[in-house]
């Protein structure tokens, strides 16, 4: 569960009980994005412009949960793209290196976020490969959104104690 404190209480919630894994701010500061252990993509309108100006309204969701979309391998590293629309993730699974980089594009409209995500697998060749990306956990974008750096953990290879690189 994410919550963000004001001196008058909770501001948001984001309700993931299965526990955050990352988040991270659009590139245009309007948006918060969460990934969850559940598998999901949470999203929080953080736009000023949407601070409701009247009590006891709130029209644009202003600090509310807008959206979750469900990744079908799971959610974990997490980065804005140049584009505010975009925001690049990895999914940590260490059963599967299909589908662990995904980009995950939402629109404009807090009230209407309708998540769409495409996907890289991050396996090379036939999984003997040494260059290639094994349980994507972290993941950066260049400011130009030409590059995307992606960090592995290779669960695999730190619980077998003999084994080898």
């Amino acid at each position: 569960m994410l919550t963000s404190r004001t001196q008058g209480g909770v501001a948001f919630i984001v309700n993931a009980t299965s526990g955050l894994r990352q988040i991270a701010v659009s590139s245009d500061g309007r948006k918060l994005f969460a990934t969850a252990a559940d598998g999901y993509i949470y999203a929080v309108n953080i736009d000023p412009e949407d601070k409701p100006s009247e009590p006891n309204s709130n029209p644009r969701k202003w600090w509310e949960q807008i959206g979750k979309v469900l990744t079908p391998t799971g959610a974990w590293g997490l980065a804005a793209t140049p584009d505010p629309l975009k925001m690049v993730f990895t999914n940590g699974n260490p059963n599967t290196d299909g589908s662990g980089f995904g980009v995950l594009t939402v629109s404009d409209d807090p009230l209407n976020l309708t998540p769409t995500t495409v996907y890289t697998n991050l396996t090379l060749t036939d999984n003997r490969n040494v260059f290639e990306v094994n349980e994507g956990v972290a993941v950066t974008m260049t400011k130009d959104g030409k590059y995307a750096f992606v960090a592995g953990r290779n669960s695999k290879k730190i619980l077998e104690p003999n084994a080898r690189n």
